[in-house]
């Protein structure tokens, strides 16, 4: 693990709230974390090519045209792309894994 994934993930579980958006066919959609609620947290390596990435999500049915891939909330999706993401935390209670994407 790279210091600056330490940094990050130190820089996670310090903030109050998490704010990650997503676009879901055509529509845009903020979903705002409280940090305390993750119980899972895991460092993983960044994304090496975005463009790839973007490519990767469209095949899977996100809309990426707003390049705001903070946020992917399904956890198929978000095991299959777990190497491309720089954190993720999964909610207490929920089945859901969010991945935080810190670039």
């Amino acid at each position: 693990m790279n210091r600056v994934q330490d940094q990050d993930e130190i820089r996670v579980k310090n903030a109050k709230r998490l704010r990650a958006t997503m676009s879901l066919g055509g529509w845009n959609t903020t979903i705002e974390l409280e940090a305390s609620h993750c119980v899972y947290w895991q460092c993983i390596v960044f994304v090496s090519d975005k463009e790839q990435f973007t490519q990767r999500l469209q095949k899977t049915g996100f809309d990426t045209a707003s390049i705001n891939l903070s946020l992917l909330p399904e956890l198929d999706i978000c095991q299959e792309f777990k190497k491309d993401c720089s954190i993720a935390c999964q909610v207490k209670n929920r089945r859901t894994v969010y991945c935080l994407d810190l670039l």
